[in-house]
């Protein structure tokens, strides 16, 4: 399983109490699978998200990616695993304005501390697989919603992670732009075989999806329902 969360319990304070936001919830993706996570919202869809890209560590459980555990590593660690094997796509798509397409994704691993020149080329792949190789050189102020979520996508898979988490990603653009997108995501997990979970309360989105699972469904909390 390139995901797996176990026993995972997250709280938030609420005045005296704590709120229970996410209850000893389990859940595998596999390598390759798309899988689909939907509730209302306010129902820990994006807690899960946060938890399964080692930017939240849970109260209790575990978390592995691979073969890495990731609750108990370091924040340096973590970091280090966001860098290497996880990839991000958000409901915005977070692009710098002042930078072109192409430069989004060759910014990924200079942040990472690496030479981008030699990656140059895969940089011009990645954008032609989503369909804006020929927006390589305009400004992400030049391109419409559904190009910047496509070359936030392309950027995500700069760094071939083995999980890739998407936040709401139809929620800012039409119809057709949301359909064109979610496809894209599923022929990307595909093509690499990297474990994609998407949170989404748009259910035309999930005719793309491998797998289809309600929050609800895993988050047990004390009364039986979800939290």
């Amino acid at each position: 399983m390139t995901l797996r969360l176990d026993g995972v319990t997250v709280t938030y304070p609420d005045g005296a109490d704590r709120r229970t936001v996410l209850h000893r919830v389990d859940l595998r993706v596999a390598a390759g699978e798309f899988l689909a996570v939907t509730g209302p919202s306010g129902s820990g869809k994006s807690t899960l998200l946060a938890v399964a890209g080692a930017l939240l560590r849970p109260d209790t459980g575990q978390v592995h990616i691979g073969d890495a555990e990731i609750t108990a590593a370091s924040p340096r660690r973590a970091a280090s695993i966001r860098r290497t094997r996880i990839g991000f796509v958000f409901q915005e798509a977070n692009l710098l304005p002042a930078l072109t397409a192409l430069d989004q994704l060759l910014l990924v691993p200079t942040l990472a501390g690496d030479r981008p020149a030699h990656l140059r080329d895969r940089a011009r792949r990645l954008l032609n697989d989503v369909g804006v190789a020929q927006r390589a050189h305009a400004r992400s102020d030049h391109l419409s919603g559904g190009e910047r979520q496509r070359v936030a996508l392309a950027r995500a898979l700069m760094n071939e992670p083995t999980l890739l988490l998407v936040d709401e990603p139809t929620a800012s653009i039409d119809h057709t732009q949301a359909t064109t997108v979610v496809n894209l995501l599923a022929a990307q997990a595909h093509r690499h075989g990297c474990a994609l979970v998407m949170v989404t309360h748009d259910a035309t989105a999930l005719s793309a999806c491998d797998r289809t699972v309600e929050l609800a469904e895993l988050n047990q909390g004390p009364d039986g329902g979800a939290t």
